[in-house]
């Protein structure tokens, strides 16, 4: 049996033991699920984006940095996403 300090764990532990625990939602349950691969990929890089960015502003990583940084995946996406869905090859 799951040892539960509290309430939440309790419940948490039920649904285990039940096997009725939902999984995590990552890119490869969506995947596996039949989730449309590039907008699946898409949203989490969007929300990695946006966890990473609070991270920065509450440990106070000066704005103009995470600015930058910013910039520069936008571009990087720009240039990859599109290369990551063809059947094209990156160029030499």
């Amino acid at each position: 049996m799951c040892p539960a300090t509290d309430a939440v764990q309790a419940a948490l532990c039920k649904r285990l033991v039940e096997n009725t625990l939902e999984p995590p939602y990552t890119w490869e349950v969506a995947l596996s699920a039949g989730k449309d691969k590039r907008e699946t990929l898409e949203r989490l890089l969007c929300e990695q984006a946006c966890r990473n960015g609070r991270a920065s502003q509450s440990s106070g990583v000066d704005p103009q940095l995470v600015a930058a940084s910013s910039a520069r995946k936008h571009k990087a996406r720009q240039y990859f996403l599109p290369r990551l869905f063809s059947l094209d090859p990156l160029p030499a």
